[in-house]
């Protein structure tokens, strides 16, 4: 049979059962006159964006590296790949030797330690921490007696918590998170998340927290997923993010906006131009208890572009769950990442997206 001149095709894409179809990537080759074109199924498991052209390489199950390609571009480019801080914090105290830009000991404090009685689901183990008190610690960092240091103009948090005890025993004030400008008592200007009895003032007025408090507040005895996310403003200009995700819950917008925090935030002043660039853990200003709390994955970084795994179909402001994925290689076409089902029961029915600033995303694909 003369197939001289035929375009032959074979190999079908995969159904639309989720809203969108696969589109395969396609080879060509001839033989004996004839153009035949081969369409490469997308990867078992998983399902790409068919409406972006999203092509996905590797094998997509927990702990695998993988990669989608996405033609058209709009990834950015990220300058530093890895994560500032990758600590899984399921062994050792230790950030991954490879997948962390930050690598090797942190100086971690003599009551921290890895312990297996108490961790989220399906980890091997978590890090029990003392909380810091303002009267016999400060400012020591959790876990860490150094604090992460970075320039973080721009910074996300991800990181999973526990609560032994009530959020109001006894009036803690407990700063989940504490960037500064310098590190040293007293540095201002200092921004905080935590869960204080008060909403702080606008920067350069007499305190300078940001308090999600009685809004999203902790369980006690309940692992949480917490989401940091920040931006410095201009000066004397409310242009800066502070915002906050516990759980899937967004605290952003809550109490008053004019105060200066959610995505109106003034973090600098002509007075108090600094920028921030050191990132401590708990505190517990208003007490001198020895508590103890558990943590598990922290990952930190000075870029907001990040890939996650979460059970969104479209982003939500009230409700998801997410996971942190470990990037590995970016460019505005392309990322390959580390994935992490962390605590989900199953990757199946998933969405991989790419974030690729504060508020824009990437709908990357489903897991099937």
């Amino acid at each position: 049979m003369t197939a001289r001149g035929m375009n032959i095709r074979f190999g079908a894409g995969v159904p639309n059962i989720y809203g969108f179809n696969a589109l395969p990537a396609t080879s060509s080759a001839q033989v004996m006159g004839a153009a035949f074109s081969h369409t490469a199924e997308p990867p078992a498991g998983f399902v790409p964006n068919a409406a972006l052209g999203v092509i996905a390489n590797g094998i997509f199950t927990n702990g695998q590296t993988v990669t989608l390609n996405l033609p058209s571009g709009g990834l950015g480019i990220k300058t530093n790949v890895k994560p500032l801080y990758w600590i899984p914090l399921e062994t050792d105290l230790l950030p991954h030797p490879t997948l962390s830009r930050t690598t090797g000991s942190l100086n971690p404090d003599s009551s921290s330690v890895i312990q297996t009685s108490i961790k989220p689901i399906n980890a091997a183990g978590a890090a029990r921490t003392r909380a810091c008190d303002s009267t016999t610690q400060f400012p020591a960092p959790i876990i860490f007696q150094n604090p992460c240091v970075g320039t973080f103009s721009d910074c996300y948090i991800f990181m999973k918590r526990y609560f032994n005890h009530s959020i109001d025993y006894p009036a803690i004030n407990d700063k989940w998170a504490r960037l500064w400008s310098t590190a040293g008592v007293g540095s201002q200007p200092d921004r905080y998340w935590g869960s204080g009895a008060d909403i702080a003032s606008e920067l350069g007025a007499a305190t300078y927290g940001f308090y999600f408090s009685n809004v999203i507040s902790h369980a006690q005895n309940t692992w949480h997923t917490d989401e940091h996310i920040y931006r410095d403003s201009s000066l004397d200009t409310r242009n800066g993010v502070f915002n906050f995700w516990r759980d899937g819950q967004y605290g952003g917008n809550v109490g008053n906006s004019s105060l200066g925090y959610g995505p109106n935030a003034m973090t600098r002043t002509t007075a108090l131009p600094q920028v921030s660039r050191f990132l401590f853990f708990d505190e517990y200003s208003n007490t001198s208890l020895d508590a103890f709390d558990y943590k598990h994955s922290i990952y930190v970084d000075d870029s907001h572009q990040r890939v996650m795994i979460s059970n969104e179909a479209t982003i939500s402001s009230s409700s998801s769950t997410r996971e942190v994925c470990i990037p590995t290689a970016w460019s505005d076409v392309s990322v390959s990442c580390v994935l992490r089902q962390g605590a989900l029961a199953t990757l199946s029915g998933m969405y991989l997206w790419a974030w690729t600033d504060i508020n824009t995303q990437i709908l990357l694909g489903r897991f099937s």
